[in-house]
């Protein structure tokens, strides 16, 4: 059983930390996987969707962040690349990476899931649902632990979680 923490990167990571809060604490950080990773210290794997414009723009943030609290990037990060454009293949293409079983499979059974949709495509909220919903119908051995948002847009200077 594995604590895996899946996120989506976007393309523009804010230029200073944002203090992200969640019942009175604050979580800062200039990426939400990172605040991620200090509110569920026990994670096993953070598995990170992304395009190949985020992967040059917001993942080298990420990989300092997460250095930064001493988290070995290349031991517990993953990456899956999907493409900027969306439309079904698109959305199918994220499902079956996310869902594949067998081998390369990013869920195992047993695992538990943090879904983190803050970041990324517009579309992504839904496709996470989406999957969350398939998942608890198919693997009813993996548990749903959490699901974040971090909502900088709802207060600049101490966004909710």
């Amino acid at each position: 059983m594995a604590i895996k923490s899946i996120s989506s990167l976007g393309v523009k990571p804010p230029e200073k930390p944002v203090n992200y809060t969640l019942d009175g604490n604050l979580y800062d950080a200039r990426v939400f996987p990172a605040s991620i990773c200090k509110l569920e210290p026990d994670f096993d794997q953070l598995i990170i969707i992304l395009t190949e414009a985020a992967d040059e723009m917001s993942f080298p943030v990420l990989w300092e962040e997460l250095r930064e609290q001493n988290i070995s990037v290349k031991e517990k990060v993953q990456t899956v690349c999907i493409k900027e454009e969306g439309g079904e293949d698109a959305l199918w293409h994220i499902f079956d990476q996310v869902t594949k079983r067998g081998k390369g499979e990013l869920i195992s059974d047993g695992d538990e899931l943090i879904f983190d949709i803050t970041h990324g495509l517009r579309f992504h909220p839904f496709l996470v649902f989406l999957i969350v919903a398939y998942l608890r119908a198919t693997r009813p051995n993996v548990r749903i632990k959490e699901v974040y948002y971090g909502g900088l847009e709802l207060d600049e200077s101490n966004p909710p979680i």
